[in-house]
């Protein structure tokens, strides 16, 4: 199995990373439903304060401590979710990060009945769940694990999923969450409480929360200039005033924009599944 020793010895496209951790883009076929691959070494790295801010998406974690390798899937995020007491706990974590309303590709569910719970990954498609289990314990360096599961997803993939949800997210997410309802009606000719229906089975919320969850994601990346002023971004991103953006802000992260940009590295925004970084 492949250890934290092998990250500087990769020298396939890495997205980001440090001496503990990358991430990586799939193969060209997995692009439009993976946004990249994660391959971390936490051995207490991080706080237990650590948060992921929502992104309305689905995410296989492969986790292994020195006992065992175990296999989740963790459901269309909504809330922010504290992971760092759980991740410090491993040894490792794989993780493949699907592009929001695109699981179904892959692993046949409804989102609606799962949206912010975590699953066993056997209980929901134990074959898929076994071969990467396999192909990360016999994986004797990142490439070779990159390349397996590259091809176990692969063969997972079906095009038979309704792949106009796809085409909606894409549209709120290169809006940042400035398109509503019933422009996506109007413009796709489905009924609003159609529109709703399917974004509620395929993303298991609703698309004003996700048009929400866009917008903060966005907001938390301009964030990280320090300088910028929290008036700015609020119109930046289609806010009516600053007050609207703070109480958005909080309702979606759990905390206001002041309190992140003082904590921000107690926070993982993915910029991935949101493209603000492609």
């Amino acid at each position: 199995m492949i250890s934290i020793e092998d990250i500087k010895n990769y020298n396939g496209l890495i997205l980001s990373g440090n001496y503990s951790h990358i991430n990586v883009k799939p193969h060209k076929l997995l692009c439009p439903y993976i946004s990249n691959y994660t391959i971390t070494f936490p051995s207490n790295a991080m706080s237990n304060e650590y948060t992921i801010l929502p992104s309305a998406s689905s995410t296989i974690v492969i986790a292994v401590n020195s006992d065992w390798v175990f296999s989740s899937l963790r459901c269309t995020n909504t809330v922010a979710t504290n992971v760092g007491k759980y991740a410090n706990k491993m040894t490792m974590l794989l993780l493949i990060e699907f592009i929001p309303g695109t699981m179904n590709h892959f692993i046949k569910a409804d989102q609606s009945e799962l949206a912010d719970r975590s699953f066993s990954l056997n209980d929901i498609n134990k074959e898929l769940s076994v071969s990467m289990e396999r192909a990360l314990l016999s994986s004797t360096n990142i490439g070779t694990l990159i390349a397996s599961i590259d091809s176990i997803l692969i063969k997972q993939l079906t095009q038979s999923y309704n792949t106009i949800v796809s085409v909606m997210t894409n549209q709120i997410i290169k809006s940042h969450g400035n398109v509503n309802i019933q422009q996506l009606s109007a413009q796709y000719h489905y009924s609003v409480k159609h529109i709703r229906r399917l974004f509620k089975q395929h993303l298991g919320t609703t698309p004003k929360t996700f048009s929400r969850i866009v917008r903060t994601s966005h907001s938390a990346y301009m964030l990280t200039n320090r300088s910028v002023r929290l008036i700015d971004v609020a119109y930046k991103l289609g806010f009516c005033d600053q007050s609207h953006f703070i109480n958005d802000f909080k309702a979606i992260s759990g905390v206001t924009p002041s309190e992140y940009k003082r904590n921000m590295s107690h926070f993982y925004n993915d910029i991935y599944k949101m493209k603000i970084i492609i």
